[in-house]
């Protein structure tokens, strides 16, 4: 397999984690889940000592940035305990911390596609960074399911 079809495929991968809709091979990626949900449900706990939509969501953006930065050959010195901080937002704080997200999603696939290389390091961090998404969109949804007040249809849809 060639670079470019290598690279097309895990980007298409990362894209469905992110983007897909619910229909197209799997339930909805991260952006179409957080679309339905407000920021008083993404603050909520879905018991105590745990964490709310809001703070996989920091977390989330804040590991692409540092992903990001290292992909760039910067070299970040992450407090990951930073990634966890983020508990509540306002509808101003949660719509820029969805928007933080996407950007930082669209920052790395521009990367990926804008290297010339292929090399182990740039590898792992895609597979990891995919299959890193994909866990916290499996969290947020069941958490999500968990602190709705809503309760008329589930958000995990009827499979």
């Amino acid at each position: 397999m060639n670079i470019e079809a290598l690279n097309a495929v895990l980007l298409e991968n990362f894209d469905e984690a992110l983007n897909a809709q619910a229909g197209e091979g799997w339930f909805d990626g991260l952006n179409p889940t957080l679309a339905q949900i407000d920021a008083a449900t993404a603050s909520k706990l879905s018991a105590p000592g745990r964490s709310s939509i809001a703070a996989h969501c920091e977390h989330l953006r804040y590991v692409l940035e540092v992903v990001n930065a290292w992909v760039k050959l910067e070299k970040p010195q992450p407090d990951w305990s930073l990634a966890w901080k983020t508990s509540s937002v306002d509808a101003a704080q949660w719509e820029a911390l969805k928007a933080g997200i996407q950007t930082e999603c669209e920052t790395l696939k521009t990367l990926i596609v804008g290297s010339s290389e292929w090399n182990p390091k740039l590898l792992n961090l895609l597979l990891s960074n995919t299959s890193h998404l994909t866990y916290h969109v499996g969290a947020i949804r069941q958490i999500w399911m968990l602190v709705r007040t809503d309760q008329t249809s589930s958000p995990l849809g009827e499979r």
